[in-house]
């Protein structure tokens, strides 16, 4: 009948939402990790609407072209 060692506490221990307790060091270098990744994912955004940007004008001025242009029955000019 030997007593088990109790197991280490701040190795097992966990907060109520279910992750495991960081040191301020690791929060650190979490948020380093999403700002290069964010950073790097505006950056690509950046670029494929800059490659693209005349493609989505011209899909966007396709119905405008289409529609039928009706011209007023009385217009005024200034000379």
């Amino acid at each position: 009948m030997g007593v088990e060692p109790a197991p280490d506490p701040l190795d097992e221990q966990v907060e109520e939402e279910g992750g495991p307790i960081k040191s301020f060091l690791e929060h650190l270098e979490d948020l380093r990790w999403v700002l290069i990744k964010s950073g790097a994912a505006a950056g690509v955004a950046m670029l494929v609407c800059l490659l693209a940007g005349n493609y989505v004008v011209r899909i966007l001025e396709w119905p405008l072209s289409r529609a039928p242009i009706k011209q007023a029955k009385y217009t005024q000019s200034a000379r």
